[in-house]
C-alpha cells in the first residue's frame, strides 16, 4: 500500500479556503522546551506518554523475548477501533476502497473539495495522522486505484503535499499492490483529471527511488515541484533486508 504522504500543512480539512498569502505562510511548530533536555516535554502527545526509555525497552524485549512480543501483536490486534468507518462502509464509496478490511475512521478522513450532489465525491481512503509535534502532520493512504487517480491527486494539491513517500512496489509476486499514479519514465506526463503530472527526473539508489514531479492545475493555471520516494525493498509478507537500509530512506525522507 501506499502508506503515507508527507503534508506539510498544517490543515483540518483539504476544504479549508486560504487566500494566496496565507498558503505562503509556514506551519507553526511548537516551541522547543528549554526546561529540560528530555524531548518528551516538545511533544504533542504528552499526556497520552506511556513509553519506555531506550533502556527500559531493552530490558523488556530480554524479558519478554520474541514469544512476548508475538503475545503483545495478538493483543493489539484484538482491541476494538478508536473510531468508526461509516462513510468507507457507504455503498457508493466501496468501490474506492482498495480492500474491504482497510478502511479510513471517520473522525480525521481526508474530505476532498466537492460540488453537486454526489455524496461519494468528497471522499478518499485517507485519514491525517498527527506527528510529534504537528497535529495533521501527515496524511496515510490507500495504494491509489486507477478509478481514483483523479481524487488522490486533488487531495495532493488541495492538502499542499510537497513529499510523496511511498513504501510498495507497484507489483509483488504477480499482484497489483497500487495504481501507477505516477508517469514512470523522465520528461514523460500524465494527465490525471484536470493535473498534468511530469516526471522531471529520476534518483536511484539500491533500496529507494527519488522522483522529481511537477504538477500543473489546469483549471487554475499554477503549478507546484514536488519529490516522490519509493522504498523498493520491503518485501510483500516480509521485513526489509536490513534495518540500515530502512534507516537510510527513512534519513532521505
Amino acid at each position: 500500500e501506499n502508506k503515507s504522504e508527507d503534508n506539510n500543512q498544517q490543515n483540518s480539512n483539504c476544504n479549508d479556503v486560504k487566500n494566496e498569502s496565507e498558503t505562503d505562510i509556514p506551519p507553526k511548530k511548537r516551541p522547543v522546551s528549554t526546561s529540560s533536555n528530555n524531548i518528551i516535554e516538545d511533544s504533542n502527545h504528552l499526556n497520552e506518554v506511556t513509553g519506555m526509555t531506550v533502556q527500559e525497552l531493552v530490558k523488556h524485549l530480554k524479558k519478554t523475548k520474541r514469544r512476548g512480543l508475538y503475545n503483545e501483536y495478538a493483543h493489539i490486534k484484538m482491541e476494538a477501533p478508536t473510531g468508526t468507518f461509516n462513510t468507507s462502509k457507504a455503498k457508493y464509496n466501496l468501490p474506492k476502497n482498495r480492500y474491504s478490511d482497510v478502511l479510513c475512521y471517520d473522525h480525521s478522513r481526508v474530505k476532498l473539495p466537492s460540488e453537486g450532489t454526489d455524496p461519494s465525491a468528497d471522499y478518499i481512503n485517507a485519514n491525517y495522522v498527527d506527528g510529534y509535534k504537528q497535529d495533521h502532520a501527515y496524511i496515510s493512504t490507500q495504494g491509489p486505484l486507477p478509478k481514483t487517480f483523479g481524487d488522490f491527486w486533488n487531495m495532493i494539491w488541495n492538502c499542499h503535499v510537497m513529499v510523496i513517500v511511498m513504501t510498495t512496489r507497484v507489483v509483488e509476486r504477480g499482484r497489483m499492490k497500487c495504481g501507477q499514479y505516477w508517469p514512470m519514465e523522465e520528461e514523460s506526463e500524465e494527465q490525471f483529471e484536470e493535473y498534468i503530472v511530469i516526471n522531471t527526473g529520476i534518483e536511484q539508489h539500491q533500496d529507494y527511488t527519488v522522483t522529481g514531479l511537477f504538477l500543473h492545475n489546469r483549471k487554475s493555471g499554477e503549478s507546484r515541484h514536488l519529490t516522490h520516494i519509493q522504498f523498493t525493498s520491503w518485501p510483500d509478507y516480509g521485513v526489509p533486508r536490513t534495518g540500515t537500509a530502512f534507516l537510510d530512506f527513512l534519513f532521505r525522507v
